[in-house]
């Protein structure tokens, strides 16, 4: 934010307007000639649905005139996978068998590694 007019005091900063279940707060306000800077931090509760959402950044001091700058914030469903394995998988000593794994993912499409973990150890 630039500021005008010889103003010289504290500024305010404040996020306003969110949904229930997020908080914003501002911190590392700095002023440097006519120019104040500082770091907006948005937390967003696991309860909150994604979408767009219309916020508001307020800046105001002693003696002028509150400003504000509409903002969209966009929630995203949290990256997350689950995994399901059928039939059940049952094969003769000696043998070997197959069962189908299924991924459902959701906001997620990075690569995913498979592991085996738990089976009992290959006996000569």
């Amino acid at each position: 934010m630039s500021r005008t007019g010889g103003f010289t005091g504290d500024v305010a900063i404040a996020v306003e307007g969110a949904p229930t279940g997020v908080t914003g707060g501002v911190a590392n306000v700095t002023t440097t000639g006519g120019v104040s800077t500082g770091t907006v931090t948005i937390s967003v509760a696991a309860t909150v649905t994604p979408g767009n959402y219309n916020i508001v950044v307020r800046a105001a001091g002693p003696g002028v005139s509150a400003v504000t700058v509409s903002a969209t914030l966009t929630v995203e469903a949290t990256p997350a996978i689950v995994i399901s394995v059928g039939p059940t998988l049952i094969t003769n000593q000696g043998a070997s068998g197959q069962a189908v794994i299924t991924i459902t993912r959701t906001n997620f499409t990075g690569s995913i590694n498979f592991t085996l973990d738990g089976a009992p150890e290959s006996r000569s």
